[in-house]
């Protein structure tokens, strides 16, 4: 797969994107190995990066970063680990693609993962991927839907990280996915270098010809990323 369009991140900058810790990352995309009953045992990926490894660095692509962040949303919402592992396997099966996560058709109750599943009519149904059959359980959409856009097949495209009124777009086909500042496609990391240097957020705008507003809101995501 190609870098470009689809978005290039280390594993240091996508902790910083999600706020989840690089070697809780590294460990479910590259797996690991750990000691139960004086046997090494191992655990495999939850799911394939789209990027091989070069010189052993890791580089992952947006969807990969999607799902990883939908993966920690399920984990704090109680989803066990064993469930989520099965349920991402049977998943990918069934949509017969790689990132199922990474798309609007999965919720949880706390305790399973659940699948939308539409007929022929239309008509949509929810199955628990763990016990394979319909469900009517009060169900939980993850909070990221409400910042992402998905495209016509439901996959996940463009990620808003401080919701859709923050200005913060990530998107996979503007600066290789690193995030900007939407309608002027400026990096929000040069926005916050121009600040750190005038420490003025009036000098900063009138520099780009950007509204205040817009700068604030880079200046409010850079800072809460390094956090």
């Amino acid at each position: 797969m190609t870098y470009i369009g689809n978005g290039i991140y280390t594993i240091t900058e996508a902790s910083q994107i999600t706020g989840i810790k690089k070697e809780s990352i590294r460990r479910w995309i590259s797996g690991y190995k750990y000691k139960l009953h004086n046997e090494i045992s191992i655990s495999t990926p939850i799911f394939d990066k789209d990027y091989s490894e070069a010189s052993g660095k890791v580089a992952l692509s947006f969807l990969d970063l999607i799902e990883i962040k939908f993966i920690q949303s399920f984990r704090d919402l109680g989803v066990k680990w064993s469930v989520i592992r099965e349920a991402a396997r049977i998943a990918e099966k069934l949509v017969d693609k790689p990132h199922p996560f990474a798309s609007r058709k999965f919720f949880t109750d706390t305790k399973t993962i659940l699948m939308r599943i539409a007929d022929e009519s239309g008509e949509t149904d929810l199955i628990d991927l763990i016990k394979k059959q319909y469900t009517l359980e009060k169900v939980i959409e993850p909070f990221l839907h409400e910042c992402i856009d998905f495209d016509i097949d439901d996959m996940a495209s463009r990620w808003w990280p401080l919701g859709r009124d923050g200005k913060v777009l990530i998107d996979p086909k503007l600066n290789f996915g690193k995030p900007v500042l939407d309608s002027f496609n400026i990096p929000t990391e040069t926005i916050y270098s121009a600040y750190l240097a005038e420490h003025s957020i009036t000098t900063v705008a009138e520099w780009y010809e950007i509204d205040e507003y817009s700068i604030r809101k880079a200046i409010e995501y850079e800072k809460n990323k390094a956090a």
